[in-house]
């Protein structure tokens, strides 16, 4: 799989809070195919092939990070593209 991301935003403070803000864009090569064989009780060995991944590889990504504290921040990141993608990333950091 080839998965490659950009993003630019805003790196400032909210709240006196470090934070930063991203829009972006992604690509995701994740074509596959799975294949097997399997034994179906009353049928018999039955193989089946199934082409894997998006419709579309190109998407959208928008997201965010919040530092709280030195030690503790927050992420979350949403992907899209209004068709057969939505995901949605979250984090929580502990820095020691």
């Amino acid at each position: 799989a080839l998965v490659i991301s950009t993003r630019t935003g805003w790196n400032g403070k909210i709240g006196g809070k470090p934070t930063q803000l991203w829009l972006g864009g992604s690509y995701w090569d994740t074509d596959n195919t799975a294949s097997s064989t399997i034994d179906v009780p009353g049928i018999g060995r039955v193989q089946f092939e199934a082409d894997q991944g998006p419709r579309n590889s190109w998407n959208a990504v928008a997201g965010g990070s919040f530092e709280m504290s030195k030690r503790w921040s927050l992420f979350a990141e949403y992907g899209f593209n209004f068709d057969d993608v939505n995901i949605v990333a979250t984090g929580l950091t502990y820095r020691f």
